[in-house]
């Protein structure tokens, strides 16, 4: 039997046996001699065999001595060298390890004591004879090899487990694994301490979730492609499937795999020494990985592929500042695929990316060649400053501002844009940001532009005039916002007068100051009858008669026992009073000199147009009219419609109250079989095309356009309503804007009573009587207020004017909201032939012919340029297949619904026509997009439907407009409940609120659902977000403000987000009030402070603090 079957039958020591055994009591005295002595004449002297023994003895001793230390040196070493390699891994754990050896070298040193006395001992009591061991029952309890031990080791739980150093060698059946198990549950050691582990293929190495070189090497692994086999399946009488290839052969015969093995080249062959083949599992390999890298190539974004082509073309060509322009917004798209597009940036991640950017502006601005036109240069130098602002503090900013022309021999002025961005900057700075200093820039850029329009002629002059009415709007909207709405109304007024009632004799404004000084009605007063007619009367028109007010009394001082309460009352008060400008001697001006508005405070504000800018300037200053007051226009003007994306002047939406969504109870019901409410369907302040069924409807449908209470609450500052429609209705009448009839014909329905609305719709028929639109807008009034035989009389009068197939198709809806699917089907084929028979089906012949006519008159009207013709041929056609088809279809019908998906199927090959000729951004095709939503919608709440059906369009319609509101709320009330992945979120992070397609109407829709489908802090971070993407919204700072303070798990921040917002905001008048709420959490001093602040920036209050604080500690 070898040496290691005789170790591998040793028995297995008891763990508690090694203990050092009691020291027994030395002999003393003359009996202990003398009982050697008689041992010794009992057995005689062995002599040399005594002694022989005694070495051999000795000399075995000595060895087991040596093994000892040995495997406590072995022991040791491990030990180290575990020590080491955790101290390599984690530096962290230095200290604990060398107390740890400290400790356990302390406590090795005490247990080799203890092994040396037990070991003198042991060898003491093997000098005695036999005998008297064995006769000597006490000495089985201190056997050399067993001893009892009733404590343990004492440091046992300090380290986690035994002290190897003082267990002998053994060994464990199984190599580790545990009785009864499977084979996978394995005891192993990992460090001093046993542990229970599943093991598969790492048997004895430890725990493989500990080892850090494995779990790297997991992350940097590439993943593989597994391809199927070309080889045919085994047939299914087969019992098995061989996972190897068949290897059958003869006794005897090598098979051809070893024959191929042997034919390697000798080592003196000329190709040099032999080298094995590959194996299978190599060659798999390495054609896996070729493949792989292949399929990375081709998975190689778009976006990378356009980065990699640009850089490359830089490093040969770096003065082309075309392709810099062109990598530089790429790096947006590149940074959203690193991270993600699951979740916003954090401020690391925008700061990053900033910095990514100024780096690429300074390199393409170091390359820009001298010979380079002026455009690109102020390109660079914006997006420079763009990105620098989001990494430079205040003074970096100002010092970046000011070297600009001596760095780039250019100036803030020299371009619109980058002054813009100057203005904002400006606006930011809470410190050095004061209304009269920001009205100051304004009016000198307003000069200056003005200046400019004298000899101007085309483009130039139609740019010109934007930025003039973009700079005015700006201008208006800081005095409103700050507290001189009646200076802001006047600089309109006086406006609208020089460029609608100019007298043809005058060549400047210095005539007008007569006009204004004489105090009589101006443009949109009641009995106003202008500046023209003001001149050619010569004067002899006479003022209102002045107003008393009975401001006194309206605020009662007991209802309020807190002065800061009384003072926002109070001040809220004298704005709804002073929404308009007053005359000398009206009630209440005494006291309060802005309410008068002489010539000398807006004669810098108002612009002269030369005569032949004229019919340009009035276009544009209607739609900045419109954009001021806040009411829905349809100009196709590029820049002027982005005038309501701009956060600094869009105007207020009625649905976007987030802070109301527990409690309100407007939410409009539709009589439907829905498990789930219908969409918001309230005017949002959103991005919608305007068409007539968003102007004229109360429930059931999107409305653009609201009552001007619910738009603009009455504690806002709002403006005069009698005013705005007293514009309107003298632009429409006396100056011929019949664009502007339609707009004012809702604002009237919505603020009118009906008899009222009847009346002026029948003086706009009677003043344009060719125009189908104000037809179609009495009809759809009609319906509204519930007279349907008046609606209908009203389409049939107007059928024969041209383009009355507008006309035809409201009939087909107001059919179709009704439920008439076959009435609404015969008002279409009446349409192309009035002559066709009523009977119900109508015959294949006229159907036929009816889908003819509608598809030539779409196409030949694409062809010549007449765009709402187009469309309004594409809806006949659209809801022609709705209602006659009948192609099979994969979609769930019932008798009430109709074909959708041959409906939907004649929009693809004209959007493909829009887009081959560049129209694909037009506002009319977003109009029959939105009729093919509508009919979407109809279809969903009238009978089965599929969900995923329903987004696919609605998708495909955001890839053409991803700011629509309509198709943003129908595409979050058509989503499926409890979806895993919200389709909705991944659409916001992904594309709408990337920089591309952010806008103001995008982080509208993104709070308000989040507030719908979220948390109070999901909603939290999409105002973080919407107030960082658009600076300077009061209205995103007043919602996120009130939302805070409403909601118990956020009130802590809300006093933090006001302080913030006044100094994003510093001028707006509305967010410091927002400070007296509740939920704000001050009072005292601090709500003292905050008046005071306003106060310091220039800001307009009608009431002084102080006087009621002075009276509230006599009164309170």
């Amino acid at each position: 039997m070898s040496s290691k079957e005789e170790k591998r039958q040793r028995a297995v020591p008891k763990f508690g046996s090694f203990q050092p055994k009691p020291t027994p009591e030395p002999e003393t005295g003359p009996a202990s001699g003398e009982a050697r002595k008689l041992a010794k004449d009992r057995h005689g002297d062995p002599g040399g065999e005594s002694k022989r023994r005694r070495d051999d003895h000795d000399r075995r001793e000595r060895h087991h001595d040596r093994e000892r230390e040995r495997d406590r040196h072995r022991d040791s070493q491990g030990r180290e060298d575990e020590r080491r390699r955790r101290h390599r891994e984690d530096d962290g754990d230095r200290k604990r390890d060398r107390s740890r050896d400290r400790d356990r070298h302390r406590d090795r040193e005490k247990d080799r004591e203890r092994d040396r006395d037990r070991h003198r001992s042991s060898r003491e009591a093997s000098s005695q004879p036999r005998s008297s061991l064995k006769t000597t029952p006490a000495a089985l309890t201190t056997n050399d090899n067993f001893f009892i031990d009733k404590k343990g080791d004492p440091l046992i739980f300090r380290y986690g487990g035994n002290d190897r150093s003082k267990i002998p060698a053994y060994y464990r059946s199984g190599s580790g694994r545990i009785l009864g198990s499977k084979g996978r549950l394995i005891l192993h050691r990992d460090g001093p301490r046993d542990l229970f582990s599943l093991s598969f293929s790492r048997e004895g190495l430890g725990s493989a979730f500990k080892d850090k070189a494995l779990l790297s090497q997991i992350r940097r692994t590439k993943s593989r492609r597994i391809r199927s086999s070309t080889k045919p399946p085994p047939p299914p009488s087969e019992e098995f499937i061989a996972l190897e290839p068949s290897k059958k052969r003869k006794r005897g015969q090598e098979s051809p795999e070893s024959d191929s093995d042997n034919e390697q080249p000798n080592y003196r062959s000329i190709y040099g020494k032999a080298k094995p083949p590959p194996s299978d599992s190599e060659s798999s390999a390495s054609e896996d990985d070729d493949e792989g890298s292949s399929e990375e190539k081709k998975e190689l974004s778009s976006t990378k592929a356009e980065s990699i082509r640009l850089t490359r073309h830089l490093r040969s060509a770096p003065t082309d500042i075309s392709s810099w322009l062109k990598l530089i917004p790429l790096q947006d798209s590149l940074f959203a695929e690193d991270i993600g597009h699951q979740r916003p940036r954090t401020d690391n991640e925008t700061h990053a990316l900033a910095e990514i950017k100024l780096s690429l502006y300074e390199q393409a601005l170091g390359h820009l060649p001298s010979s380079s036109p002026p455009g690109q240069n102020d390109t660079l130098i914006l997006g420079m400053m763009t990105a620098g602002l989001k990494i430079w503090d205040d003074k970096t900013a100002a010092r970046k501002w000011e070297s600009l022309p001596q760095k780039y021999k250019t100036t803030p002025d020299s371009s619109f844009e980058l002054w813009r961005a100057r203005v904002n900057w400006e606006m930011s700075r809470v410190g050095s940001c004061t209304v009269e200093k920001i009205r100051d820039m304004l009016t000198a850029k307003l000069h200056a532009l003005a200046g400019e329009l004298t000899g101007l002629e085309g483009n130039h002059s139609l740019e010109r005039c934007q930025h003039i009415v973009y700079v005015f709007l700006r201008l208006t909207r800081l005095l409103q916002d700050a507290g001189y709405v009646e200076r802001a109304v006047a600089a309109w007024q006086a406006l609208l007068e020089m460029t609608f009632s100019r007298p043809p004799n005058a060549s400047s404004p210095k005539l007008f100051e007569e006009f204004w000084e004489s105090e009589v009605s101006r443009f949109g007063e009641e009995g106003a009858k202008g500046w023209a007619h003001f001149v050619a009367s010569g004067g002899d028109e006479l003022p209102p008669d002045p107003k008393f007010d009975g401001r006194d009394g309206n605020v009662d001082v007991g209802d309020y026992k807190d002065p800061y309460q009384l003072w926002v009352a109070t001040e809220k008060k004298r704005a709804e009073q002073s929404r308009m400008p007053a005359r000398t001697l009206d009630e209440g001006t005494d006291d309060d000199p802005f309410r008068v508005v002489m010539w000398g405070d807006i004669k810098d504000f108002v612009v002269w147009f030369p005569p032949e800018v004229l019919d340009i300037a009035k276009r544009l200053v209607v739609e900045g009219f419109g954009v001021f007051v806040g009411i829905p226009s349809a100009c196709e003007d590029a820049f002027a419609k982005s005038w309501r994306q701009d956060p600094l002047l869009a105007p207020k939406g009625q649905a976007f109250r987030p802070w109301e969504i527990n409690k309100r109870d407007n939410i409009e019901s539709v009589e439907v079989d829905l498990s789930k409410p219908p969409p918001e369907f309230g005017q949002q302040g959103g991005d919608m095309a305007v068409s007539p069924e968003l102007l004229f409807t109360k429930k059931g449908w999107f409305k653009c356009l609201d009552s001007w209470n619910q738009t603009h609450r009455p504690e806002a500052s709002q403006l005069d309503l009698p005013w705005v429609l007293g514009t309107l209705k003298r632009l429409v009448t006396d100056y011929h804007c019949e664009d502007l009839a339609e707009i004012y014909l809702a604002m009237v329905w919505h603020n009118s009573d009906p008899k009222s609305t009847k009346k002026v719709a029948k003086a706009l028929l009677k003043q344009y009587t060719a125009n189908i639109r104000l037809y179609n807008a009495y009809a759809l009034i009609e319906w509204a207020n519930g007279n349907s035989e008046l609606a209908f009389r009203v389409l049939d009068s107007a059928t024969s004017l041209p383009g009355s197939q507008l006309l035809w198709n409201t009939r087909v809806w107001l059919h179709l909201q009704s439920g008439q699917k076959d009435l609404a089907l015969i008002q279409l084929c009446r349409s192309v032939d009035s002559d066709s028979s009523t009977i119900l089906p109508p015959s294949p012949a006229a159907l036929l012919k009816a889908k003819s006519h509608f598809s030539t008159i779409r196409d030949f009207s694409l062809s010549s340029g007449d765009l709402q013709t187009t469309t309004t041929h594409a809806e006949s056609l659209l809801l022609l297949e709705y209602l006659s088809s009948d192609a099979p279809t994969s979609e769930p019908t019932s008798p009430n619904q109709g074909n959708i998906t041959s409906a939907l199927s004649t929009l693809p090959a004209l959007l493909t026509e829009f887009r081959s000729r560049s129209l694909e951004h037009s506002s009319d095709l977003e109009r029959l997009l939105q009729t093919a939503s509508r009919l979407l919608y109809l279809h969903a709440t009238t009978g089965p439907h599929r969900p995923t059906f329903f987004l696919f369009h609605l998708m495909s319609y955001l890839e053409h407009f991803p700011s629509n509101t309509m198709f943003l709320s129908l595409l979050s009330w058509a989503q499926p409940p409890l979806t895993l992945n919200d389709p909705v979120r991944v659409l916001l992070q992904s594309t709408l609120l990337s920089p591309e397609h952010d806008s103001l109407s995008n982080r509208r829709f993104a709070i308000m659902y989040e507030v719908q489908n979220g948390t109070a802090h999901s909603t939290k971070a999409a105002f973080e977000s919407a107030v960082e993407s658009c600076e300077g919204s009061a209205e995103l700072w007043r919602g996120f403000l009130r939302f805070c303070s409403g909601k118990k798990e956020l009130e802590r921040h809300a006093k933090g987000v006001f302080y913030r917002g006044m100094a994003g905001c510093s001028w707006g008048k509305g967010l410091y009030l927002e400070a007296f709420g509740e939920g704000v959490g001050m009072a005292g001093e601090e709500l003292r402070g905050v008046v005071g602040t306003f106060v310091g920036k220039g800001g307009r209050v009608g009431v002084e603090l102080e006087d009621l604080l002075i009276m509230g500690d006599s009164s309170w």
